[in-house]
């Protein structure tokens, strides 16, 4: 595959990631908003933990950091995916080729490693 290629698929695949992200919380969120702002705003009212309604500002603010945060998924996304075609990852296609044992594995290995990483890193004095 040419690196133009490589680059091509990878921006696609940052585009579908930032639009099927985008899509998921419009409707998670969407959904969520509708339901406990509007249909029961009186009866949560008692249940909020600040009183008060949110104006628009912050709700504009709260916009802007979501739309931020699909936009670095897709970056991320498509940086992964350049590096698997350009096979500077071990991601792979098809599970067949190592097995649904390993697939499983590989996953509670990866999340050992992120949380003796995440733990270690809490626990130095490099300050």
């Amino acid at each position: 595959m040419t690196a133009t290629a490589k680059l091509w698929v990878s921006l696609q695949a940052g585009g579908g990631i930032s639009i099927s992200d985008a899509l998921s919380y419009t409707i998670f969120s969407g959904t969520l908003w509708v339901f406990f702002y509007v249909l029961l705003e009186r009866r949560a009212a008692s249940r909020k933990i600040v009183p008060r309604r949110a104006t628009r500002v912050q709700i504009g603010c709260e916009i802007v950091y979501s739309l931020r945060s699909i936009v670095i998924f897709g970056v991320v996304g498509a940086v992964v995916v350049y590096a698997a075609c350009a096979g500077r990852t071990r991601l792979y296609a098809k599970v067949d080729d190592y097995g649904w044992g390993w697939f499983a594995v590989s996953i509670v290995v990866s999340a050992m490693r992120s949380f003796h990483a995440g733990f270690s890193a809490v626990g130095s004095d490099d300050s």
